[in-house]
């Protein structure tokens, strides 16, 4: 099992009707039970209740990864056209500078990695899956109660026109280009290990 970063931008459990939503995404996600029919009144449940924010890819490229124009119709539909659409990326540092709220989610996130200075100065700590969930069960940062994100909650927050690391530093600063973050979404192949995603380009790993 790896052994990956602590910086793990971990998030707050919500009240009971967000805690509900969350639940139906990972339904979505990992749980082979679902039928059609579930998977059907799950997503009317969600859809409604669930606000996606924009990738925040701001350049159109073609198939060999060139700049081209958003309009064009070769190579159409891209992210970048359709800039803040559903909804733009909005997360804010809290007054404590220990946390940060998404507005379009309203999820609320671990600023600093584990183990580091209020300031975020120090350096984050890696440890495996199960010492991670441990950790953020224990954290009370802002008063809070705390678990791991799911892969899907994670890459709300990245932004796929950054790279190395494919999150704002300004908002999360000590994000480790070369480390991956753990998630709480299980690999159904297997059905033990999680899911990660890296820090360097906001892809996923296992």
């Amino acid at each position: 099992m790896k052994s990956l970063s602590a910086f793990v931008l971990i998030l707050v459990l919500l009240l009971a009707g967000s805690g509900c939503r969350i639940a139906i995404l990972d339904c979505l996600e990992s749980d082979a039970t679902c039928n059609s029919r579930k998977l059907l009144g799950y997503l009317l449940l969600a859809l409604p209740r669930t606000n996606v924010p924009d990738t925040g890819q701001l350049i159109c490229s073609d198939d060999s990864g060139n700049p081209i124009p958003c309009s064009s119709v070769t190579f159409p539909g891209q992210d970048a056209f359709y800039f803040s659409t559903p909804a733009p990326i909005s997360l804010a540092v809290n007054p404590s500078g220990l946390t940060v709220s998404d507005g379009t989610t309203g999820l609320i996130w671990q600023r600093c990695p584990r183990n580091a200075a209020n300031d975020c100065s120090g350096a984050a700590t890696t440890d495996l899956h199960g010492n991670q969930e441990t950790y953020c069960a224990g954290l009370t940062l802002d008063g809070l109660q705390w678990r791991l994100p799911t892969l899907r909650e994670l890459i709300y927050i990245a932004n796929y026109e950054l790279s190395a690391p494919s999150f704002d530093t300004a908002i999360f600063p000590q994000t480790i280009t070369g480390l991956d973050l753990w998630s709480s979404t299980t690999f159904h192949f297997n059905g033990t290990d999680k899911w990660a995603i890296t820090t360097s380009n906001a892809t996923y790993a296992q």
